[in-house]
């Protein structure tokens, strides 16, 4: 399915913009730490120096988990970003919803969102990284495990189905960063 974004005009399209965007699961801020004596990092060179990990349900758009294995062949590609910060009247509760329109190397477009304040360290690791990785969900017991699996257990088992990497451009982070701070002083309680 490929759409352009369109705006809610009526609550009743709002709550189903918020409902059919794709719901976050889990997150992961992940790092790359020190490299050691050798030069190399310690965490795969697959993922950037930092990077906001999420895993989201795909359930309502199965054609979405493709994704993965064709940024795998075909690279990252082209796509274009649009970020909402949206309100639900009914519930108080204030969302950022990223809108994704996929160009290469298929033509897709979804939606992710992000309820605040509880996706609010995710939104500050967007910022700070511009960078967003998207994987299948339901996320693996990852905290439960980090600490008795090797980090390159942890890393395929966090990766055992592909991602799907996303580089925000600069004006796009900057844009987010305006509706963060809106966010943060208009909305926020």
């Amino acid at each position: 399915m490929f759409e352009e974004l369109q705006q809610p005009r009526t609550l009743q399209e709002l709550q189903a913009f918020i409902q059919e965007s794709l719901e976050v699961q889990d997150a992961m801020l992940g790092a790359l730490v020190k490299p050691g004596q050798d030069g190399t990092y310690s965490a795969s060179a697959h993922i950037p120096p930092m990077s906001a990990l999420l895993w989201v349900d795909m359930t309502k758009r199965p054609e979405l988990k493709d994704l993965a294995r064709l940024h795998q062949t075909d690279g990252e590609g082209e796509s274009v970003y649009t970020w909402v910060l949206t309100q639900d009247p009914t519930t108080g509760i204030a969302y950022f919803i990223l809108h994704v329109k996929m160009l290469r190397p298929v033509r897709v477009s979804f939606r992710i969102r992000f309820p605040m304040p509880d996706e609010e360290e995710v939104i500050e690791a967007i910022l700070q990284s511009g960078r967003v990785l998207l994987l299948e969900g339901p996320a693996p017991a990852w905290r439960e495990s980090a600490g008795t699996m090797s980090q390159l257990q942890l890393l395929e088992t966090i990766f055992r189905n592909g991602d799907v990497s996303m580089h925000l451009p600069k004006d796009n982070v900057g844009f987010l960063s305006n509706l963060f701070e809106t966010w943060k002083t208009q909305i926020k309680k």
